[in-house]
C-alpha cells in the first residue's frame, strides 16, 4: 500500500524527492509505507480509495478535480488523490484504527484521547487514567490498539486527513484558530495543538 504526497509526477518520473516514488497509476509521488492485502485485488491501473472502499481509475492521472476542472457525470472526485476516478469492486485500504475523537500516536501504538491540558502545565497528568503524549504534549487516555501510519512525529489528523507534525508542543500553547498558528501551519480541533501538514493519511 502507499500513501500520496499530493506532488504531481506526470511530467517528470524522476521529480519525486526522497523516499519518493512516481506511482503510474494516479501519477503523484508515493511513499511505501504498509503491507496490506484488499478485499479485491485492485486491477494493475486501479488504487484502493480509503474513503470510498472502491477500487478506483483514475481518467485524467495528473490533473486535479477542482473548479477548473470538474469531473463529469461518470466520473467521481476523489477525496484523497483529488483525481477524476471511475469506481471498481469493494477493497480495503489501511486506516489507523482510531475514531474521530481520538489520534494514533506512533510510540504507545494506541488511540488517544486528548484532553485541553498539557503535560506544561500539569506534568504528571493527575486525571484519571490519563498519561502525558510524547507527541502531543496533552493528558491523554489512552484506547485501543492501533497502527500508526504517519511518522514518528506526526499523527493522522481526522480532520485534515493528513499527517500533523505538532510544532512547539512543550509551550503550553493551545491553539483556536490558524491564525495563530503562522502562515505554514494549521491549528488541529483535535489538539488544539498547532501543525504542520505532510502527506495525506486515513484515520
Amino acid at each position: 500500500c502507499v500513501q500520496p504526497t499530493g506532488e504531481f509526477c506526470v511530467q517528470d518520473p524522476l521529480s519525486c524527492g526522497n523516499d519518493t516514488t512516481c506511482d503510474n497509476v494516479t501519477g503523484l509521488c508515493v511513499i511505501d509505507r504498509i503491507e496490506c492485502e484488499p478485499e479485491a485485488a485492485c486491477a494493475a491501473d486501479e488504487f484502493c480509495s480509503p474513503d470510498t472502499k472502491r477500487c478506483s481509475k483514475p481518467t485524467n492521472p495528473g490533473v486535479k478535480c477542482d473548479g477548473g476542472h470538474p469531473c463529469n457525470n461518470r466520473t467521481v472526485c476523489d477525496p484523497l488523490t483529488m483525481e477524476c476516478v471511475v469506481h471498481g469492486a469493494l477493497c480495503q485500504a489501511p486506516r489507523a484504527g482510531c475514531n474521530a475523537s481520538t489520534y494514533c500516536e506512533k510510540q504507545a501504538k494506541v488511540c488517544q484521547t486528548p484532553t485541553n491540558t498539557t503535560c506544561h502545565s500539569d506534568a504528571n497528568c493527575t486525571g484519571a487514567g490519563q498519561v502525558c503524549s510524547v507527541l502531543t504534549k496533552l493528558c491523554v487516555t489512552n484506547g485501543e490498539n492501533c497502527t500508526a501510519i504517519c511518522p514518528a512525529d506526526s499523527y493522522c489528523s481526522p480532520t485534515f486527513k493528513r499527517c500533523a507534525k505538532p510544532i512547539d508542543a512543550d509551550n503550553g500553547f493551545l491553539c483556536t484558530s490558524g491564525l495563530q498558528c503562522g502562515p505554514d501551519a494549521v491549528c488541529c480541533p483535535l489538539t488544539q495543538r498547532c501543525s504542520t501538514l505532510g502527506e495525506f493519511c486515513f484515520p
